[in-house]
């Protein structure tokens, strides 16, 4: 069903793996974020990963683009060279909101188990979507689902949204 919802005509998972890691818009994590959107409230992002979202996710909103100035790191924030400040460009212009912010926390070969065993501490405060890019280095399907079940676990509850860079060229 899932395949089929999303045009594939072979499953890229072995169908137990798909069903656990399958959100549908009746869960309750994407229903809080959604409402928040459409009652007119800012929403906070977090973008963790490694250096395909430390170096191009870019960032969003004075104080989340401050917070990566301040470290040092120059963000371009230009359309098409950052994949979540693009993302997050759309989501303005669909629900405005001018304290919308996308923290970027990413760290170049960075480690998706270490990240996952402090989670809390990787997160902008009052998170209500996670952005995390794990494509190098051991990001099996376990720790996806263990970081997942982290996620859900932590008392804000973001959505997780996984996506995936082999490279990102703008």
């Amino acid at each position: 069903a899932v395949a089929a919802l999303l045009n594939l005509s072979t499953p890229l998972l072995p169908q137990a793996a798909l069903q656990r890691s399958t959100v549908t818009p009746s869960s309750e994590s994407i229903s809080r974020l959604v409402a928040r959107l459409r009652s007119g409230l800012p929403i906070v992002a977090t973008a963790i990963g490694q250096s395909n979202t430390a170096d191009a996710a870019g960032c969003f909103g004075a104080v989340a683009c401050g917070e990566r100035a301040m470290k040092g790191v120059q963000s371009d924030v230009r359309p098409g060279y950052s994949w979540a400040g693009d993302f997050f460009r759309w989501l303005n212009r669909t629900w405005p909101h001018p304290q919308h912010a996308l923290y970027n926390r990413a760290v170049g070969a960075s480690n998706a188990r270490f990240v996952t065993t402090c989670l809390a501490s990787h997160l902008a405060p009052r998170t209500h979507l996670l952005l995390v890019d794990f494509n190098i280095g051991g990001w099996r399907l376990a720790l996806q689902e263990h970081f997942a079940r982290t996620a859900a676990s932590l008392p804000r509850r973001p959505f997780v949204l996984f996506v995936g860079f082999v490279d990102w060229c703008p």
